[in-house]
């Protein structure tokens, strides 16, 4: 007949010990982590604000095209444009910190009771809770029996156990038996880690900035400013095909400056930056550049005036698109009429084309004038258009300092907790205690994870044969 134990008196739980418990839990960490990597694929397939234009945000949004611009209001509502200094995103560093920060103490105190020569302190909570339901081994004993039995059982399958502190009037012991605990110490290092990458995070955040995408011609060099004397130039940009022709990726060759010297070279494609001394140049994509001449049916230049003062006006005007769905507009006098321009990244060949239309001022009676892969010529009237077409990348250059730290700790996590995933330590509470008048009672329960089930299904399979051996 089991031993009757007086009821349970429930406690009101403190708000600190429920605030504790909340972010000890593994599902608030994993929804934090997911929101903080939604975060940071948004910030990178969102354009970010530059510094010198956030005096004037709702400016700035207004150049940004259609889904990021000024017509998106939860870009705006959300402060999407400039994620890494709003509120929110620093609010949600702070709790993910908080959720590591307690999940490190929990399993560095778990490793150092199951690694050290002190058991669990009775102040602290039962360890049942947030384990494996426990499993009942009776046993037809004494409980002066039943222990070396089971300290005996325990040596030989070369578990170190250990004697948790109790009450010196509870006739009950309980003992921790573990194996390959060293292991636990692997969770406190990839929480640490983590801890370490979410603050390279808010460093890069708090302290980092990314520039305005600009774009460059062959040879011209712009300052990387931020009170850095660095400087970078295009050396060259080109576009690789696949086998079919169609176009594959794109890529440019930049040189570093420092002054007038040369401190290195690097090539910049789509996923892998430029770097240099924390400095990350970045390419957004590309657009065309169209240089415009034409002639009159007698040979005589023809006059062109750009839409913009960049674009110049006279013989020859440069048309580059300040992004790629604009339509930059180029004035003919002679015809009274505007030439449109308009670059499709991949056309139905696959390849990026520029494609020209003529139109009346309202920008009724569109009537193509032909669409270039390479330069070339179209008529125009009773004349001929000139273009030399070119593509030119489309550069972002930022600083996001500590990034590396945050690399660095994201990999050492991912490297501790698989570890301490793929080699886990076996750790158990086993408590004994009398059960009715000669006989005893062994609860097993272990913490939850990977294979923990089976593992105490087995361990209380062989202390119940042990227990039972030679009776």
């Amino acid at each position: 007949m089991a031993e009757e134990r007086p009821p349970v008196e429930m406690s009101q739980p403190e708000p600190l010990s429920v605030l504790w418990r909340v972010l000890s839990a593994p599902q608030t960490l994993l929804v934090l982590m997911g929101l903080l990597a939604l975060t940071l694929v948004l910030g990178t397939w969102i354009p970010q604000i530059p510094p010198e234009e956030s005096s004037d945000p709702q400016a700035w949004l207004a150049a940004q095209p259609g889904l990021f611009g000024q017509s998106s209001s939860l870009v705006r509502t959300l402060g999407l444009y400039d994620l890494y200094r709003t509120f929110w995103f620093r609010l949600l560093l702070v709790l993910s910190g908080l959720a590591i920060f307690v999940r490190a103490v929990d399993a560095a105190e778990l490793a150092l009771q199951a690694t050290g020569r002190r058991g669990r302190a009775s102040a602290m909570p039962p360890p049942w809770q947030s384990s494996l339901p426990p499993r009942q081994v009776p046993a037809p004993l004494p409980l002066a029996e039943v222990r070396p039995r089971v300290e005996e059982w325990l040596a030989g399958q070369r578990y170190r156990h250990e004697e948790v502190q109790a009450s010196p009037e509870s006739p009950s012991v309980t003992l921790i038996a573990s194996h390959r605990a060293p292991s636990l110490w692997l969770r406190p290092v990839g929480y640490a880690a983590l801890l370490l990458a979410l603050a390279g995070l808010f460093v890069a955040g708090s302290w980092g900035w990314q520039d305005e995408s600009v774009q460059l011609l062959p040879g011209e060099i712009r300052s990387a400013g931020h009170g850095t004397s660095l400087a970078y130039r295009l050396d060259s940009f080109r576009l690789r095909m696949d086998r079919h022709g169609h176009l594959a990726g794109y890529e440019s060759e930049i040189t570093w400056l420092d002054g007038q010297a040369e401190i290195g070279r690097e090539v910049a494609g789509i996923g892998r930056p430029a770097r240099q001394s924390g400095l990350a140049l970045h390419q957004a994509g590309f657009v065309a550049a169209v240089q415009l001449s034409g002639q009159t049916a007698t040979g005589q230049p023809l006059r062109l005036e750009g839409s913009s003062a960049e674009m110049g006006s006279g013989d020859r005007v440069l048309v580059r698109f300040a992004l790629p769905d604009d339509q930059p507009l180029v004035f003919v006098p002679l015809l009274d009429r505007f030439v449109a321009l308009t670059f499709e990244p991949e056309c139905d060949g696959g390849r990026p084309a520029v494609h020209l239309d003529l139109i009346d001022a309202d920008g009724e009676n569109r009537q193509r004038l032909g669409s270039l892969g390479s330069s070339g010529t179209l008529p125009l009237g009773d004349g001929q258009l000139s273009a030399e077409l070119s593509f030119v990348p489309v550069l972002r250059l930022e600083s996001r300092p500590a990034l590396a730290l945050s690399f660095a700790g994201a990999l050492l996590a991912l490297l501790a907790l698989g570890l301490a995933w793929a080699l886990p330590a076996r750790l158990a509470w086993l408590g004994l205690a009398p059960a009715g008048e000669d006989g005893s009672a062994v609860g097993v329960t272990a913490l939850p994870g990977a294979g923990q089930r089976e593992w105490l299904a087995g361990l209380a399979g062989g202390l119940e044969e042990a227990l039972h051996d030679g009776d």
